[in-house]
Parts: C-alpha cells; structure tokens; sequence
C-alpha cells in the first residue's frame, strides 16, 4: 500500500484512495464462496443497463440488431425486384419497428439529440428499400410519403402510455401534463375462482 507524506513535512500517514478504489474494483464483491465480478454493462429483460444509465449500449445493440434485419430484407427484396412494396412495408411495421422500439418506455424518457440521429439513420434505410427512391432523398420527405411516424416520437408515444395507463405516473410529453387520475383505470381482475362460480350469479 502507497503512503504519502504531507507537505507541511508533520509526520502524517495518507492513504491514496484511487490505489484503494483500483483494488476494490478487482476484488470484486463476493457471495458466500462466488466471486461477483463487477461489469459496465448488464443485460435485464433482454435491456442492456449501463453504468451511466443512458441507454448507449442499448441503443449501439438496436443499431447493429437492425443491420442484420436490413441486410435480410434486400436478400430478398430490393427496389426494383422481389417482394412488393406493401410486403416490405408490413415487414418493416411488424418486425422492425417492433425490435427497435422495446421496452422504449424504460430507455426514451431522457434520449438525446444523439440518439435522435441515430434512430432516424436506422428508419431511413429502411425507408429508401421500402419506397426505391434516390440515397439524396431527404428522410423527412420519406417518412411523409410513406405516412410513417418518426421512431422517436413513436417510442415517446409509446412511454408517455406506458407511464400513464400502467404505472400510474404523470408524464408531461410535448408542454403537454398527462394525469394518470384522468383516465379510466382498468378493472381489477376476478379474484373468484372458477370452480366456485356458481351458474345463478351470472343472471
């Protein structure tokens, strides 16, 4: 262990607290006989949590997940041949959109202007497939000639629903305060057993 001497030439031990943080973080924390090794990253529920809880491993996994889907789609459609446009559309709405915006509720609240772009350049290839036009067209013109939504004011759609309808939270979305008590809430499901139901209670 590294000791320091104090400038003020006292006779004074000082511990160097970054030699100390370094061998916590190698030793890990452990359970019983099982070494815990600690890690940046964690996968829950099929979301990756970083230790800066921006979502940025996540959203590089979503990146590469839908260059894999893209490059499946021209195998089997490009802008001129295979499947029509409608197919390729529906593809994109079933299995794309579906993949890139899970669990949005738990990663969009706090995106950046970062990951705007970058959910924008993963929709935009999807886009020039699906419409034939020109790599120069503008994405805002292709999400306005297929009538599609931008990914992500779909997925702070999606959260402010979420919070809303089944947390039970208020959530304010575009200057615009959504309260949770000014919804229908649903109803608590039937706690009677099946069994025990008799037939005169359903008249």
């Amino acid at each position: 262990m590294r000791l320091y001497r104090s400038t003020d030439s006292q006779r004074r031990d000082v511990f160097d607290t970054n030699y100390l943080c370094r061998r916590i973080w190698y030793s890990g924390i452990k359970w019983g006989q099982n070494n815990i090794k600690s890690a940046s990253v964690i996968k829950y529920l099929g979301v990756l949590i970083d230790d800066e809880l921006n979502f940025a491993a996540h959203l590089s996994a979503i990146k590469n997940k839908s260059l894999i889907l893209h490059q499946g789609l021209k195998n089997v459609a490009g802008t001129s041949w295979g499947l029509s446009k409608n197919i390729r559309r529906q593809l994109y709405l079933t299995v794309v959109e579906k993949v890139v915006l899970y669990a949005s509720a738990a990663w969009v609240h706090n995106i950046t202007v970062r990951q705007h772009k970058l959910l924008s350049s993963i929709q935009r290839k999807f886009l020039l497939n699906i419409t034939g036009a020109h790599n120069t067209t503008p994405t805002a013109a292709l999400q306005v000639i297929e009538g599609l939504m931008p990914l992500h004011i779909k997925a702070k759609m999606q959260s402010t629903l979420v919070r809303v309808g089944r947390l039970g939270r208020n959530c304010d979305y575009e200057r615009i305060h959504f309260d949770h008590e000014s919804y229908e809430q649903p109803s608590p499901p039937s706690t009677m057993h099946p069994a025990l139901f008799s037939l005169e209670d359903r008249i």
